[in-house]
């Protein structure tokens, strides 16, 4: 609905008859539609803020009656990590409040994050048993493994940018036959 609103509002010819008339918004508005996707950002917005204070987390796929707001916060998570790239671009005041709390983190921080384990736990990496309060870290530190042997074989990559993907294998934990490999940071 949102779509066939822009394309009225850019004055695009209706030849299939999916463009909504006049009256049609006329009536949609005085019903509460918002047409900005401003007011939509703020209202899942909030919407998750309020989530989070009930339950302790981010929606899942699986909880009832949130699917709408599981989605968004997925699209949104994406646009957030795809910057100026994404399809979906937010705005810079949207990409704060998204980083204000806390449900994603720029790469430096991630990497801080990893330093500051490596110093408490003598130079290991997180792992699968260090239970949840370091599982996103533990991802984190294996998505950024796959990276790297991706920008090993020559692969293309976007995001990260090669000089963060350098920086992540200075810290030393890329994997060999299966072993980790742990080297002293820079």
């Amino acid at each position: 609905m949102r779509r066939t609103y822009k394309k009225k509002q850019a004055g695009d010819d209706d030849a299939h008859g999916s463009i909504l008339t006049e009256d049609q918004i006329t009536k949609l508005g005085k019903l509460g539609v918002e047409w900005s996707l401003e007011a939509t950002f703020e209202e899942h917005f909030e919407e998750l803020k309020a989530f989070h204070d009930v339950h302790g987390c981010c929606p899942k796929e699986s909880d009832e009656g949130h699917e709408q707001l599981y989605v968004w916060l997925n699209n949104t998570r994406m646009a957030y990590k795809k910057g100026k790239s994404s399809k979906r671009k937010l705005s810079d005041e949207q990409r704060k409040q998204f980083a204000k709390i806390g449900l994603v983190s720029s790469f430096e921080e991630k990497l801080e994050e990893l330093r500051a384990f490596k110093g408490k736990h003598n130079g290991r990496c997180p792992n699968g048993s260090d239970g949840a309060v370091h599982k996103k870290l533990y991802n984190w530190v294996n998505n950024m493994r796959r990276i790297s042997k991706k920008k090993q074989d020559g692969e293309t990559i976007k995001t990260p940018t090669n000089e963060q993907v350098t920086q992540f294998e200075r810290i030393g934990l890329t994997k060999k036959a299966g072993r980790q490999i742990t080297k002293q940071s820079s």
